[in-house]
């Protein structure tokens, strides 16, 4: 289309500089057919030039709109995909081994929300398996200088403290630890509290919630990149964090009450104090 009307814009004008010099030199009137014609053959040749400038305005036009078109299209696209990409965790395998892979790659921060009263599935030795991987990386992360890693809990039974006291046998650079005075009474009656984990200001992994209320086997849960749902939860959990007792700090741990709540449980968990000590 380019090459055509510069052929056709070549053409007109050599027909606009002969009509000049024609016209100068009164040749309009010495040829018989062109006598008192020059006026028509002026606006003839306006028309086509008008004409052709008019089809090549349009075509650019929606040349135009078709890249304007297609360049919304990408950017729509490309926004939706942006906009929130979830990965979906079938089992508590998955969930842990996916923990386990996001904080051992974490650059900057993990805030970690691990309260209220839940059942996870730990039978088989693939599920044992996973948790001691994420248990692992989370050991691997927090004695990393560069990043800081906060966690929240409550204690309805022994087992999250026996990793604390894990924690705290292998040391730590990172790590912050609070917790809320919730008696293993009140646990048993308060609603199912849902547990969640922010990496690097950028993901969420939303995880166990069913407590005791609900059979745990088939829950599901999610990973979710999305700026605005991991905004939200940031600030709810600086929310929750603002509240919580230290343990855990960079100056100092509270040891002395954390053996008081390891005595305070008479039932041993097995199972999590194998996977916590190495046992």
């Amino acid at each position: 289309m380019k090459v055509y009307t510069n052929v056709q814009n070549f053409v007109l004008t050599i027909i606009f500089l002969a009509y000049g010099v024609l016209d100068i030199f009164g040749m309009f009137d010495s040829i018989e057919f062109l006598k008192n014609k020059s006026d028509s053959l002026m606006l003839i040749a306006m028309s086509i030039f008008l004409f052709t400038h008019l089809i090549e305005r349009n075509f650019s036009i929606n040349k135009i709109e078709t890249s304007t078109d297609k360049m919304l299209d990408m950017v729509s696209e490309m926004a939706s995909k942006e906009n929130i990409d979830i990965v979906r965790l079938n089992s508590s395998e998955e969930l842990y081994n996916y923990l386990a892979q996001i904080v051992r790659h974490a650059k900057k921060c993990v805030y970690d929300l691990t309260w209220g009263m839940t059942t996870p599935i730990i039978s088989t030795a693939v599920q044992k398996q996973a948790l001691s991987n994420y248990f692992s990386a989370l050991l691997e992360t927090i004695n990393k200088t560069d990043i800081v890693y906060k966690e929240v809990m409550t204690f309805p039974d022994k087992r999250r403290l026996y990793r604390v006291k894990r924690i705290l046998e292998e040391g730590y650079n990172g790590y912050l630890l609070r917790y809320y005075k919730i008696t293993p009474e009140e646990h048993k009656v308060i609603p199912p509290l849902l547990q969640f984990m922010v990496v690097d200001d950028s993901e969420v992994v939303l995880h166990m919630h069913r407590g005791t209320v609900l059979e745990p086997s088939g829950q599901q849960y999610i990973a979710i990149r999305n700026r605005d749902i991991v905004n939200y939860f940031i600030d709810y959990y600086n929310a929750i964090w603002s509240g919580g007792e230290p343990l855990i700090d960079v100056t100092y741990s509270d040891v002395e009450t954390i053996d008081n709540l390891v005595q305070s449980f008479d039932r041993e968990d097995q199972v999590f104090k194998k996977i916590y000590n190495r046992e």
